[in-house]
């Protein structure tokens, strides 16, 4: 089994679970530290697509959830090892 290293940013956990999580996550904080009711990345999602802003905020938050379960789908069992460098393959 072949245990070298791939670069992040091919990973599918990383497009289907960190970068979401990690959205959620930045909008949360940011609401949290401000008089705003929704962060700017739901708001973000608004202008988009039309859907409120409040809408926006749950389905991000339910995106983390399922976020955060694909993350530890993919990482279960004898998974490959993350690498920051492209050059590894």
């Amino acid at each position: 089994m072949n245990q070298e290293p791939i670069f992040i940013l091919w990973a599918r956990s990383f497009w289907l679970g960190i970068l979401p999580l990690l959205l959620a996550g930045l909008d949360l904080l940011i609401a949290l530290g401000s008089s705003e009711t929704v962060g700017p990345i739901s708001a973000a999602i608004e202008a988009l697509t039309g859907v409120s802003a409040e809408t926006a905020e749950k389905v991000l938050r339910g995106l983390a959830v399922l976020s955060g379960l694909i993350v530890a789908h993919q990482r279960r069992g004898a998974s490959r090892p993350y690498s920051a460098k492209p050059a590894r393959r």
